[in-house]
């Protein structure tokens, strides 16, 4: 009897072991599946960050080459005029000219290799074109910042030497520009603060994400970008220095964004319908003016970032 009882007993040991293997080896699985799953979501959002960041970041990396632009006086001139004569005095290889692009009124800016070459370019053609020509080096911007989440209306000076004070990852050579202070329209009794940095502490603050100003731990953000009009939706301008007629940003009609039926299908972009119409140029209008898919405002972003530095200091 003891024997058979034994026999029952080793049995279901038996039978234990093999379950708690199995489950074992289940466990595993889900634990190995669990693994690819938080590898594969990571390499996505890895993947959704870069295609969000793409565009933006790599403009900021690109490096643009020091210009000079050259201007007749006769604003009637062509701009094939003004490089023709140009290329009769002017050898680019010796000058390391790398590139050139037409502008209105008969002016053309010339690319070059080095700030020097630029300068040594500005002042043989200043020697050898004569009076009837406009010669400058444009002078680069600095980047942005938006800071959010101020309390009190600080004055300019005062809000700088807090910003330096009170964040000593900045260094002593940061440069702190408060260009500009407003009450936050979304949050009442809260302002924010436009700032112009030098470019290593415009990298620095991006990275923090915050900075402390008086008692407030304040978010930040980018704040390059370029202007569109609430009115027309143009860009370069605001809506109170508007002239032009109200365009509608949904679909490109004479009425606001608050009077249009438009449906999703019906969606039209009013500045790349221009360049459709008067430009000739082949673009998707099928957007609304505030997209930053938008080709048009891809275009003026990436002309706005060409004329920041965001490396250097600012220019005396």
């Amino acid at each position: 009897m003891m024997m058979g009882w034994d026999s029952v007993m080793e049995n279901q040991h038996g039978k234990l072991v093999n379950q708690e293997k199995l489950l074992t080896d289940v466990l595993d699985q889900v634990n190995t599946q669990n693994n690819d799953i938080k590898k594969d979501l990571a390499q996505v959002l890895h993947t959704q960050t870069e295609v969000k960041l793409t565009y933006a970041e790599k403009l900021k990396q690109k490096t643009y080459d020091p210009v000079i632009i050259v201007k007749p006086k006769d604003s009637s001139q062509l701009s094939k005029q003004t490089f023709t004569t140009l290329k009769k005095n002017i050898n680019p290889v010796t000058r390391e000219v790398t590139g050139m692009k037409t502008l209105r009124r008969g002016a053309i800016v010339v690319e070059c290799k080095t700030k020097e070459a630029a300068a040594k370019l500005k002042e043989e053609a200043e020697s050898k074109l004569g009076d009837e020509y406009i010669l400058s080096i444009p002078k680069r911007k600095l980047p942005k910042i938006k800071i959010v989440g101020l309390n009190d209306k600080i004055a300019s000076a005062q809000m700088k030497e807090m910003i330096l004070a009170q964040n000593q990852f900045l260094g002593e050579n940061a440069y702190i520009n408060i260009v500009h202070i407003a009450e936050d329209n979304r949050n009442p009794n809260r302002y924010i603060a436009y700032a112009e940095v030098d470019g290593n502490s415009y990298q620095k603050i991006l990275k923090e994400q915050k900075l402390n100003i008086g008692w407030d731990r304040c978010r930040i953000y980018d704040a390059v970008t370029t202007r569109r009009c609430y009115k027309c939706n143009n860009f370069g301008h605001k809506a109170a220095d508007c002239t032009k007629a109200t365009t509608c940003p949904k679909c490109a009609g004479d009425h606001e964004l608050t009077s249009c039926k438009a449906t999703d299908d019906e969606m039209k972009c009013c500045n790349c319908a221009y360049a459709v119409d008067t430009l000739k140029m082949k673009l998707d209008v099928q957007h609304p003016a505030w997209s930053n898919e938008c080709p048009v405002y891809r275009k003026r972003l990436e002309q706005e970032i060409s004329r920041i530095d965001f490396l250097g200091q600012p220019q005396h």
